[in-house]
């Protein structure tokens, strides 16, 4: 009797062995697999510290007291999600990765008085949270599946020699470069200083706010407009489908395979880039300038944008340009916010125009490394914003913009070497 107790124990046993162990590995598979859905694949932390030594001198990737950190001009540390070319910042002692964008994406005020970024214009603009805000958080794919929020310092840096981090927010995926990670990136020079001035998250006091700008931080009124590159961090479990973090191979996670913001589109000879998306319209901002208005931008700075303005940027990019095209009959009517912009974006939503051929506006992304010196469609203190190199004293161009349905059907892969095209 006491041997058949003994035998059906073991059997028990090992049963329930089996059973939670087949459990366990369940649902560990359930909950940690790779969030790429690679399966198999290399987590991207891993690729990055396999492709890249650590350095003690010179561009490369240094060991910062656990965190593994990008310093210098020169360094591998390119990677592709949404359409957008990002810098790895950093590799955190969970292996979680942040990112920033390379380009800069808009040239915003930070608030009219807020020096909190939480609470502050450029935070909406970048982050949902209510009608006309999240404008790049709205372009990401997949956001719950391969990003987790931001560690948000919000402590006051009165000094860049001391620099704290006692209050934090985490309740945001979309961020700023924080002036302690910039410093960090810093070798001689750092690859986050590929374009003019960009805005930091730090505040200096209740009025001022740091920026970079050539390579120094400065800090300036939150009133005055500096460019935005946004900062987000992938989850430690993203595995990499491909690249080798370089400007030719950058690495690549999973990708949404229909039309998407940043991809290219070619319409006709013409090439166009996919800027927004919004229910079935697809917004596409031409490649190139329009570089023939000559004097018909002439009082364009004390007028709105208007297409039965005679003699107008409105008028001849609705009648003469429009008429040129001979794709125009899949053009649709778009719609256009031309209010004025007083510091806070969201003020250009008072005022709209619906045409078919229009302007980016100041709350729009805007990647474009190629072109500078054209106007945008809204008014600042009275003048017309636009891209500025701040070389130039006479801008006199435009880079237009048209809507077509999203419910065309579309040949290519969205490249620059394989734009969509409109089949048929």
């Amino acid at each position: 009797m006491e041997k058949k107790f003994r035998i059906i124990s073991v059997i028990f046993l090992i049963g329930c062995i089996i059973f939670y162990g087949a459990r366990f590995g369940y649902y560990y598979m359930k909950f940690n697999k790779n969030s790429s859905d690679n399966s198999g694949s290399e987590v991207l932390s891993s690729s990055i510290k396999n492709d890249n030594k650590i350095v003690s001198k010179g561009d490369g990737l240094y060991n910062n007291n656990g965190e593994l950190v990008f310093k210098g001009k020169n360094v591998n540390n390119y990677l592709v999600y949404s359409g957008i070319t990002w810098r790895i910042i950093k590799i955190n002692t969970d292996n979680s990765i942040v990112l920033i964008t390379d380009d800069k994406l808009t040239n915003l005020a930070y608030d009219k008085t807020n020096t909190s970024y939480i609470k502050s214009n450029i935070g909406e603009w970048l982050n949902e949270t209510e009608k006309n805000t999240g404008i790049f958080e709205s372009k990401l794919y997949d956001k719950h599946k391969y990003l987790i929020p931001n560690t948000i310092c919000l402590d006051n840096v009165s000094n860049l020699n001391n620099i704290t981090c006692h209050k934090k927010d985490i309740t945001k995926y979309i961020s700023m470069i924080n002036v302690a990670d910039y410093l960090n990136s810093k070798n001689s020079d750092s690859y986050i200083n590929n374009t003019d001035s960009i805005w930091t998250i730090n505040s200096k006091d209740n009025t001022k706010v740091w920026y970079i700008n050539n390579g120094n931080v400065s800090n300036d009124s939150v009133t005055n407009i500096h460019g935005v590159k946004a900062v987000v961090t992938l989850k430690n479990t993203i595995g990499k489908t491909k690249g080798k973090g370089t400007k030719e191979e950058p690495y690549f996670i999973d990708e949404n395979k229909e039309i998407s913001f940043n991809n290219f589109v070619k319409l006709g000879n013409d090439l166009y880039k996919v800027y927004d998306i919004e229910n079935d319209t697809i917004k596409l901002v031409n490649t190139n300038l329009v570089n023939d208005l000559q004097k018909r931008y002439v009082g364009y700075n004390s007028t709105e944008f208007n297409p039965k303005s005679n003699n107008s940027v409105a008028n001849y990019l609705n009648y003469t340009i429009y008429n040129k095209l001979p794709y125009k009959e899949k053009l649709i009517d778009c719609n256009y916010y031309v209010g004025d912009y007083n510091t806070d974006y969201k003020d250009i939503y008072n005022k709209k125009v619906t045409t078919k051929i229009g302007e980016l506006s100041i709350a729009d992304i805007n990647i474009d490394d190629v072109n500078t010196n054209y106007f945008l469609l809204n008014k600042h203190d009275n003048i017309v914003s636009s891209i500025n190199d701040g070389k130039s004293t006479t801008i006199d161009k435009v880079k237009y913009t048209i809507c077509i349905n999203k419910n065309n059907k579309f040949k290519g892969n969205g490249t620059k070497n394989k734009p969509f095209e409109l089949e048929g």
